[in-house]
């Protein structure tokens, strides 16, 4: 395994954005992180976005990293691998993507942790929750 670094950061603001959606959110943390490192986006090499819970709250079951990257912060052409493992979504992101850049798979890598929990009525939200845990 060969030294990783983070060369860039960026987050969207935590709080109750109604009016904000996920790609939003996606776009400003991404855009964000790649003006920090000082890269062009055409570096970054691989994603791995951590999400948990759209899928219950918005219908979004599937490609749900592809989306946000390509509709959201306009990234394409570039393997995208979406992670879930509940609270730990985010972690686990950032934990694949040091792991494809430590191997030599790749040199630049991208991880997003991206959730909207304010989406959906609350009884919708709790048992979204409630699936985090065993549920038998």
């Amino acid at each position: 395994m060969r030294d990783v670094v983070i060369i860039g950061v960026g987050m969207h603001k935590f709080g109750r954005f109604p009016e904000v959606n996920v790609k939003e959110m996606t776009r400003t943390a991404v855009w964000a992180a790649i003006r920090d490192a000082g890269i062009d986006p055409k570096a970054i090499q691989c994603a791995y976005v951590g999400n948990c819970l759209q899928g219950a709250l918005q219908g979004q079951h599937a490609a749900r990293g592809h989306i946000a990257l390509r509709s959201g912060a306009g990234l394409s052409g570039l393997p995208i691998v979406n992670v879930e493992s509940g609270t730990a979504s985010a972690s686990l992101a950032f934990r694949q993507a040091w792991i494809a850049v430590a191997s030599g798979l790749h040199d630049v890598g991208l991880a997003l942790g991206v959730e909207k929990m304010s989406a959906g009525a609350t009884a919708q939200l709790l048992a979204a929750m409630g699936g985090a845990v065993d549920v038998e």
